[in-house]
């Protein structure tokens, strides 16, 4: 058996692919405004951040991204890239904040999807220094999400989840 260690590509790296594959596929990124154009330009840029190196994750989330059309806007793009408030959130609950960190997750659900809030709450549980504040937190967001797959209400269920964040550095002991 035989390990490849395969590293990371650099996000100019991955840009220059971008752009070669928009160019040999023939996308048109739709850019109907000078506000448009800049607009996609942090999109593009925080879409290379997220793939995080992975030349094959990128051309993946590229392909879901193009449609019959060939045609690719700030609205489409938007759709691919992770919730930016998630990481707050979870950051709030801990604070003991619980009702902005609700507020701000149900607004996440509504726009991208139970599916992308509980994978982005993944990342940011990961980035949780203290290691039984994350592993409990992993623990709890399994549970989340396979509720969530069964048919549970997605917003009551990652609600409860951030609930149980808010818990962990503010229960008082039980006696």
């Amino acid at each position: 058996c035989v390990k490849f260690r395969f590293q990371k590509f650099r996000k100019e790296e991955l840009a220059t692919v971008l752009d070669r594959v928009i160019t040999a596929e023939k996308v048109e990124l739709v850019k109907n405004s000078e506000e448009d154009e800049k607009m996609m330009g942090i999109l593009i840029s925080r879409f290379l951040d997220e793939c995080d190196g992975d030349m094959r994750y990128m051309l993946n989330q590229l392909e879901k991204l193009v449609d019959g059309d060939r045609k690719v806007d700030a609205q489409k793009l938007v759709l691919l890239l992770k919730p930016v408030e998630v990481s707050k959130s979870l950051e709030l609950a801990l604070k003991g904040n619980l009702d902005d960190a609700k507020n701000l997750i149900e607004d996440d659900i509504r726009s991208g999807g139970w599916e992308r809030v509980v994978l982005s709450l993944w990342d940011a549980v990961g980035g949780i220094k203290d290691e039984e504040y994350r592993s409990r937190l992993m623990i709890k967001l399994a549970e989340t999400e396979f509720r969530c797959r069964m048919g549970s209400n997605p917003t009551i269920q990652v609600v409860g989840f951030l609930a149980y964040a808010w818990l962990l550095p503010h229960a008082k002991p039980v006696v």
